[in-house]
């Protein structure tokens, strides 16, 4: 009779399932991610993933959802409730650059894999997007800004993943131009600066 498998030993298992499916996903697309694919990665028997998971699609479903989830967290991570909201709109900033950094695939997954809309959910996005959104609502608020805040955050979260996705992808030329970290933060003030109240 089989071993059976304790819980922490089941969550390693799918946690090392979810992270070869994401590797696949974005070095060499979806259509090269099949169950017997990732029972070879993991040298198991072919039909071992199934008794996980139904199909490859509740694979990407969890892959994305914990990506969402990392994503979101760092970003929730990087408010500070005794800052003043245009601290943490650089904060902000800098959490997202250090996730695209220290997790370049699951930053792939989610903002440079083209066509994954199935596989994501608007609850996910939604929260990912908050954190930056109630900042930015916060300046609002108080006067320092105006304008309309989904604009403004939408905005600043283009700028940023324009910069941080080339940087990311390898486009950017940084021989010719600032660290990362000093552009992002230009960027973001000059243009939180066209929004400044004038009156």
């Amino acid at each position: 009779m089989p071993k059976k498998q304790t819980l922490i030993e089941k969550s390693a298992f799918c946690k090392s399932l979810c992270e070869a499916a994401l590797r696949i996903f974005v070095e060499e697309g979806i259509d090269s991610i099949t169950m017997r694919r990732l029972a070879g990665e993991l040298r198991v028997s072919v039909m071992t993933p199934y008794r996980y998971f139904e199909d490859r699609q509740q694979i990407l479903d969890e892959v994305l959802a914990m990506a969402y989830s990392d994503f979101s967290a760092s970003q929730q991570e990087a408010l500070d409730p005794w800052a003043k909201p245009m601290e943490n709109l650089k904060n902000l900033g800098e959490a997202y650059l250090r996730f695209a950094l220290e997790l370049p695939l699951q930053y792939s997954a989610l903002f440079l894999i083209q066509k994954q809309e199935p596989f994501q959910t608007m609850v996910s996005q939604a929260d990912a997007f908050l954190p930056l959104l109630d900042t930015v609502t916060q300046l609002v608020d108080s006067g320092e800004l105006e304008g309309d805040p989904v604009l403004i955050a939408h905005l600043l979260w283009s700028g940023r993943h324009g910069l941080i996705s080339l940087e990311v992808a390898g486009r950017l030329r940084t021989d010719f131009s600032l660290p990362m970290e000093e552009m992002i933060s230009e960027m973001s003030v000059r243009l939180v600066q066209s929004f400044f109240k004038t009156s």
